[in-house]
């Protein structure tokens, strides 16, 4: 017998509202048409989180991109 598993998830919306746009791999969520950098795989996204108080300009984000090759981090942000 295969276990069962709900449809959907549900979590406290409040909480999830915090931290909807913090990412960790994937896609980053540009505020701005920000674009990818090539060569510099996306590493993760801190946005803008007042209960966190992380403040990054006008409801802004940062975005970290990595290549392996060159040992080498970049650092973009954008905000509204």
């Amino acid at each position: 017998m295969s276990p069962k598993f709900p449809a959907r998830h549900f979590t406290n919306p409040e909480l999830h509202a915090i931290y909807e746009t913090h990412k960790l791999g994937c896609y980053p969520t540009f505020i701005q048409d920000g674009g990818e950098i090539d060569d510099y795989p996306f590493v993760m996204q801190l946005s803008f989180d007042e209960a966190a108080g992380l403040e990054i300009a006008d409801a802004g984000s940062y975005y970290f991109f990595y290549n392996a090759a060159e040992n080498d981090w970049l650092v973009t942000s954008d905000s509204y």
